[in-house]
This record gives structure tokens, C-alpha cells and sequence, in this order.
């Protein structure tokens, strides 16, 4: 398939035919009529013609090599600085991610930290709860063994009051707490006789008297 453009066709052609023109004017140097003189200056000047057009294309094409090899070697470096950019990227990118991570763990770490420490407070929370019900519990016992021991100490007060209405010398009448005591030591195994004689016993052994029927 023939890709040449009509206008380049035409100077091929004209080209060769000049060319071939040129090679027999040549070859009849010696024989040539001033009108086959004039023909080969006139071709043997568009031959320098063409000669001259086609260096300056040459150059041209020289100048456009040059230039594409300089915008290649451009190309070249860019994709270089592209590729050692691409590198700079993705060492950075490395960096961060595992910048990224180490904080993640970091974090990770601290809410670990946290939960132990919410749990040491939550546990020390219930101790002084429990310590609290605990002091609560010993302040209601103190309460109470305070009660108690005042509770005691009005019954030791009477008591000692009565033992000493019992001991004080004086005549012993049916009213006297004696006598109260005899009906509550009778009951069921000891009659009326033997609680006497126990009653008699404790008075005697108290007042150092005898009772009075």
C-alpha cells in the first residue's frame, strides 16, 4: 500500500527523471549543443538545489531529533523524580501507617490501663462500702452494748438499793420482799415448806436475822 502523499509522488518522479536526464548529459559531455549545456546547468542546479533542501531538511530533521532526544531525555528524568517521588510516597506512607498502628496499640494499651484502673477504683469503692457497713454495724453494737451496759447499771443500782433495804436492820412484816420472793419459788417440785426453809436460809445468811412468820 503505497502511503506517499501526491506532492512527494510527483517530486520522486521528477527526481528520477531529472536524474536520468543528468547521466546522459554526462555521458555526452564532450558533444553537448549549447541548448544540452544550458539543460545540464539547469539540472545540475536544481540538483544542488534539491542537494541543499535536502540537507537544511536533514538539519531540520537533525534540530527535531535533538529535540525529541532532549524531551526524551526529560521524560527520562521525570519518570526518575516520578518513581523516586513514588518511592519518598510510599516510604512516608509506611512510616505513618506504622506510625498509625503504634498509636492504635498505644491506645489500645491506655484503654486497657483504664478499664484496670475503673475496675481498682470500682473494687475499692465496694471495700469502703463494706468498710462503711462494717463501721455502721460497729457503731449500731456500740450503741446497743451502751444501752445494755446502762440498762445494767440501773439494774445493778437496784439491786444494790434492795440489797441494801434487805440488809438494813428493821422488823420483817408479810410486805416484805422476802415473803415476794417465797411465792415465786413455789411451783411444781417444791411446795410451800421447802421454799420456806430456802427463803429462811438466804434471809439469815443476808440480815443475820430470823424472819417473822
Amino acid at each position: 500500500m503505497n502511503t506517499r502523499s501526491p506532492a512527494r509522488q510527483q517530486r520522486a518522479t521528477d527526481r528520477a527523471q531529472r536524474r536520468a536526464s543528468f547521466r546522459v548529459l554526462l555521458d555526452r559531455l564532450d558533444r553537448l549543443t549549447p541548448a544540452e549545456q544550458t539543460l545540464l546547468r539547469e539540472t545540475a542546479l536544481a540538483e544542488l538545489a534539491e542537494a541543499e533542501q535536502v540537507t537544511r531538511a536533514r538539519r531540520g530533521l537533525d534540530q527535531a531529533r535533538d529535540r525529541l532526544q532532549r524531551r526524551l531525555d526529560a521524560a527520562d528524568r521525570a519518570i526518575v523524580e516520578a518513581e523516586q517521588d513514588l518511592q519518598r510516597v510510599s516510604e512516608s506512607a509506611a512510616r505513618w501507617q506504622a506510625a498509625y498502628r503504634n498509636a492504635q496499640r498505644r491506645a489500645l494499651a491506655a484503654t486497657d490501663r483504664a478499664k484496670t484502673a475503673e475496675a481498682a477504683v470500682e473494687a475499692q469503692r465496694r471495700r469502703g462500702d463494706s468498710w462503711r457497713r462494717h463501721a455502721n454495724a460497729e457503731d449500731d453494737r456500740a450503741d446497743r452494748n451502751y444501752a445494755a451496759w446502762r440498762s445494767a447499771r440501773r439494774r445493778a443500782r437496784t439491786t444494790e438499793a434492795t440489797l441494801a433495804h434487805i440488809r438494813t436492820p428493821r422488823a420483817v412484816s408479810s410486805g416484805h420482799p422476802m415473803y415476794a420472793l417465797l411465792d415465786a419459788m413455789i411451783g411444781p417440785g417444791i411446795d410451800q415448806a421447802t421454799a420456806r426453809e430456802h427463803v429462811g436460809e438466804y434471809f439469815r445468811a443476808i440480815t443475820q436475822q430470823e424472819p417473822t412468820p
